[in-house]
């Protein structure tokens, strides 16, 4: 009885642990089914994730790309509309289209004369009637000897030229040798260099001219043509007989009543630059630019040009053999000081 007993214990007991090891592998198979579920959800979800994303980068792409056109559109029209304020600008206030921006009434900066005046209210020796005012570049290791001899010529050319009624015009400014190597040298006031005046126009002459004087017709357009006249064939007879090079833009002015002003005598009687090389052979400077603005070779201004010269040259020819002596006395400042261009040529 109890051996059958025992049995019937065993076989419940085996009935029950096969029984707990279905449940354990019903468990196991619905664990891994869950897994499984969990797994596609995350791939479903990543897939998801990135479409959403791609379609993100897609609107974004093509929302930059449509800003993109619409500042393309708006440069153009922005550039087209500062195209036409340019141009009216320019017809109505004389404004540089080329920079931008520059007053070509202004462009000579404030009138020494107004200068003079607002810098006289706020002197102590303002009540003064010699006040005045002198502009000097400070030159230090720069023998300036030779540019104070060729102002000095420049001087004696203008006493000649009055003295004989030729009427041309030479500026005066001032060049004092201080020391072997170092002076004051004037500033011309109220003009620019040829250079400068590119730079900041962009202009041909003539252009500048009109623009800054104002149309042929009227008087000071007119006056100063004949001012750049007058000058051009001073200075063209000053550079002849003196024989000045390095006549480039840096080295000519235009100031605002329209003269033009040569400046810097480093290279003169038969001293050029190029050691010994002749780059320039022409007697003096005269452009197309500066043709264009008096009127070309076939106009009265031309021909007024050369009446001026011929008849200065002339003058000046003669007057330089009657006083050679006065002229050789200015190649000497002091007892055995005499200028290194003479010197180098052995003219003396």
């Amino acid at each position: 009885m109890n051996k059958i007993e025992d049995e019937e214990i065993n076989t419940n007991t085996d009935t029950n642990n096969k029984e707990d090891i279905n449940n354990d592998e019903q468990k196991y198979e619905i664990n891994i089914q869950e897994n499984l579920n969990i797994e596609e959800n995350i791939l479903i979800n990543n897939e998801n994730r990135n479409l959403i994303e791609n379609k993100d980068n897609i609107n974004n792409n093509a929302l930059n790309e449509k800003k993109n056109i619409e500042d393309d559109i708006s440069s153009e029209q922005s550039d087209e509309d500062q195209k036409n304020q340019i141009i009216t600008t320019t017809k109505n206030d004389k404004i540089n289209p080329i920079n931008g921006g520059i007053d070509i009434k202004k462009i000579f900066g404030e009138k020494l004369k107004k200068q003079k005046e607002r810098l006289q209210l706020n002197s102590p020796f303002k009540n003064f009637k010699t006040f005045n005012i002198f502009k000097a570049i400070i030159k230090a290791r720069e023998d300036l000897k030779q540019e104070q001899f060729a102002t000095q010529l420049i001087s004696v050319f203008r006493e000649i030229f009055s003295q004989n009624s030729v009427d041309v015009w030479l500026s005066s400014y001032e060049i004092i040798s201080t020391w072997q190597n170092c002076g004051l040298v004037e500033m011309i006031s109220n003009s620019l260099s040829l250079n400068q005046i590119k730079q900041k126009t962009g202009l041909s002459l003539k252009q500048f001219y009109l623009e800054y004087f104002g149309d042929e017709k009227q008087k000071k357009y007119q006056k100063a043509v004949k001012n750049f006249i007058r000058s051009l064939a001073g200075y063209s007879l000053v550079c002849y007989f003196l024989q000045i090079k390095d006549r480039h833009n840096g080295n000519i002015l235009i100031d605002s009543k329209g003269h033009l002003i040569h400046i810097d005598f480093g290279f003169m009687l038969s001293n050029a630059p190029g050691k010994g090389i002749k780059f320039e052979k022409a007697p003096f400077k005269i452009t197309d630019e500066m043709l264009e603005l008096i009127g070309g070779i076939n106009s009265d201004n031309f021909k007024e040009y050369r009446r001026k010269l011929f008849k200065g040259y002339f003058d000046i020819y003669m007057i330089i053999l009657k006083k050679f002596k006065k002229w050789l006395n200015l190649c000497f400042l002091d007892k055995g000081n005499i200028f290194p261009v003479l010197l180098k040529k052995k003219m003396l």
